[in-house]
């Protein structure tokens, strides 16, 4: 009998393990839009949603094994002949994503989507940035931990864009988080009914507050997320392009690289944790950290400033 459960639940669990697999009857997002995927009766796989919730936004042929090529394109996804594949990636924290993700002939970074696990996920990557430990001219330390200021909660709220920039206090008072190459400015804020569904918008700076470099002893630098879990591409509109750089580099910084450009040599010797090392090649980044590099680098090369 017992032999008999193990045989039904190792079949059970082949099952589950291989329809995982399958990208149709899902609903994938870049951290902002959300798209529903369809198996077509052309065999092709159409993805309709988006920012706006309407009308076919991608459309994947299979050309074997995890691989895909984009056949029609909308929006900002990627161009038509863009090639996609599909990959398991596990995070520092111990969780698996199942990933898309297409990159053009030159093998940049075009598009990254990642299954849709909740609507929060504007939320989840605002409370990635924000965390921390901050300090203000005066001295005083501000801790920014997962919906809390110095232990105390606080609400995530949206702010103009539907994305998640502002926190209420327990006190009503609502702030405004901007981040800058340092760490943090606080806006004090209004809320606006010009809007249809009215929103909080920032008025007067309140505090700017700086990101230690190193937060505990395994997250280090000011963007340690970058290395213990998986960005999404919506997350990055936060930056500019010369965060972007820092924020790139932090992670070979990590692991001890050394720096021929003079200016990421000044800044990465200022921080405690940076431990540089003589040989870089002996220097590998995980998985998961190669990922976010190129798609930061990707996401660096189209912006201005």
């Amino acid at each position: 009998m017992k032999k008999a459960l193990f045989t039904l639940s190792a079949a059970a669990l082949f099952a589950a393990t291989t329809t995982a697999q399958n990208i149709n009857d899902r609903t994938w997002t870049d951290g902002l839009g959300g798209w529903h995927c369809s198996k077509e009766n052309n065999g092709n796989y159409q993805f309709i949603g988006g920012y706006t919730d309407a009308g076919l936004d991608w459309e994947l042929k299979s050309i074997g094994g995890n691989k895909y090529k984009v056949v029609d394109a909308e929006y900002n996804m990627s161009g038509n002949g863009c090639n996609v594949t599909k990959i398991k990636i596990t995070d520092g924290y111990d969780i698996e994503h199942l990933i898309l993700v297409a990159r053009d002939s030159k093998n940049v970074i075009t598009a990254l989507l990642t299954e849709l696990k909740n609507w929060n996920s504007s939320k989840e990557l605002f409370l990635d940035m924000l965390d921390g430990i901050y300090t203000d001219p005066q001295g005083k330390q501000y801790n920014f931990a997962r919906e809390s200021l110095n232990g105390e909660k606080f609400e995530t709220i949206h702010s103009e864009g539907d994305m998640s920039q502002c926190f209420k206090l327990k006190d009503g008072k609502v702030y405004w988080a901007e981040f800058t190459d340092k760490g943090i400015d606080l806006y004090n804020t209004v809320w606006d009914d010009d809007s249809p569904w009215g929103y909080y918008k920032k008025t007067t700076i309140y505090k700017s507050l700086t990101k230690k470099d190193q937060i505990t002893e395994i997250l280090t630098g000011q963007y340690p997320y970058t290395s213990t879990k998986l960005i999404l591409p919506a997350s990055l509109d936060y930056f500019t392009k010369a965060q972007l750089r820092v924020m790139r580099n932090e992670i070979y910084a990590r692991h001890g690289y050394v720096f021929s450009s003079a200016d990421l040599k000044a800044h990465f010797a200022k921080m405690s944790w940076y431990k540089p090392l003589n040989d870089n090649s002996k220097i590998q980044l995980s998985q998961l950290e190669q990922l976010n590099v190129d798609l930061i680098k990707a996401e660096e090369n189209k912006k201005e400033k």
